[in-house]
């Protein structure tokens, strides 16, 4: 991938990344101000938070990204363990955000390659694991979430969650192959014409060189 098609991605990446959080960010505003009875939002605004300054920081460094991979790499990781926050701060198992594990895992595909993909699902699954894993050990789910009107989230049984862990692990896995190979698809088609363009321009020079 060129260096505009590295920015380009990212900075939908970005788009993305602040759309969600605008979108939380306003549901949790229209659910307090409606009802009296949801819990203390205060931890899901303080992340909310988060994400639009680290935001601001991979949007200062889009021009070192380019020529420097690592920094692409580290902002999907940091992607990872925010969304598992959003997911833990909106129900944890009982969350409907778990889909939102998809966005760095394609991101990886189309900006590195379907091993990166690969990776940011493994490291997903891994961390939705053991949110479930320590919620369930706590034995009560999160004190907040935006689609309960009281201070606690009822959790399904354990042989539900793990359930829900193994097909959610799949989906994961499932998008980062299926992306991936697109991904890897686009760029080899990219490559081939490019070099298709190159040729043709030699020819092109060639033939004017004959005529001159």
């Amino acid at each position: 991938m060129t260096e505009r098609g590295i920015r380009r991605e990212l900075v939908v990446l970005l788009i993305v990344r602040l759309a969600v959080s605008m979108a939380l960010l306003g549901s949790a505003m229209l659910l307090q101000w409606r009802a009296t009875s949801v819990g203390d939002a205060d931890p899901l605004y303080g992340l909310i938070g988060w994400t639009f300054a680290l935001s601001a920081v991979w949007a200062a460094t889009l021009r070192q990204a380019e020529c420097r991979p690592w920094l692409v790499d580290l902002q999907l990781a940091f992607d990872i363990p925010t969304v598992t926050a959003f997911v833990w701060m909106t129900g944890g198992i009982a969350s409907v955000l778990s889909s939102l594990y998809f966005l760095p895992i394609i991101g990886a595909s189309s900006l590195r390659s379907r091993r990166s993909a690969v990776l940011m699902a493994t490291f997903g699954a891994v961390l939705y694991a053991a949110l479930v894993i320590v919620q369930y050990a706590a034995g009560q789910s999160p004190l907040w979430s935006l689609w309960s009107s009281g201070s606690s989230v009822a959790i399904p049984p354990a042989q539900v969650a793990e359930y829900a862990v193994a097909i959610n692990a799949a989906g994961f896995f499932a998008v980062a192959w299926l992306s991936g190979s697109l991904a890897e698809r686009v760029r080899r088609a990219d490559v081939r014409l490019a070099d298709a363009s190159t040729e043709i321009a030699d020819l092109q020079a060639f033939n004017q060189y004959v005529i001159d």
